[in-house]
């Protein structure tokens, strides 16, 4: 079973990855990512996850793979850095595996501060295009290659706040 704390073995000499952003969303993670990018970093945030990792973390998450799979995919792929989803609820469990890593905490200045910006942020999200374009836009996002999209987001997304709520 390879659920929150993975088996220990020695830990995984990666020749790119080392850095995982441990902050939650809305705490700086973009300008990190930006940052990070600046800096001549290649970083995964949750539009590469979704793009190029969905499936190995579905698998981990099920339980068919390790999260040593995960970390060597990233590094495979050449990432030096993640941020955001769902690497920053699994920043011990990465740091525990990979050798040399290092973790960096983006925060805001209190939790009301964060909350609101949290709250903000959805509340545009829903209503950028009024209500009746948002529930005609998550229809067409429920369907084909963008539904398996969203359904694996949600699905990594509740795995999330099961793994943090539970630390």
């Amino acid at each position: 079973m390879y659920f929150l704390r993975d088996q220990m073995s020695s830990k995984i000499d990666t020749k790119n990855f080392k850095i995982i952003n441990a902050g939650f969303p809305k705490t700086g993670t973009k300008s990190y990512t930006k940052a990070m990018r600046m800096l001549g970093f290649s970083v995964a945030d949750v539009a590469q996850t979704m793009e190029y990792f969905q499936d190995d973390w579905v698998n981990y998450i099920d339980q068919k793979i390790p999260l040593d799979d995960v970390i060597r995919k990233y590094d495979e792929h050449g990432i030096n850095a993640t941020s955001d989803l769902p690497f920053n609820g699994l920043a011990v469990n990465g740091y525990d595996r990979i050798k040399g890593c290092k973790i960096i905490l983006t925060v805001r200045d209190n939790e009301d501060v964060w909350l609101n910006s949290y709250r903000r942020h959805f509340n545009t999200q829903a209503t950028r295009h009024g209500k009746y374009v948002g529930i005609i836009e998550s229809f067409l996002w429920c369907r084909g290659l963008a539904g398996k999209v969203v359904y694996n987001l949600v699905h990594i997304g509740m795995y999330y706040r099961i793994s943090v709520l539970s630390l």
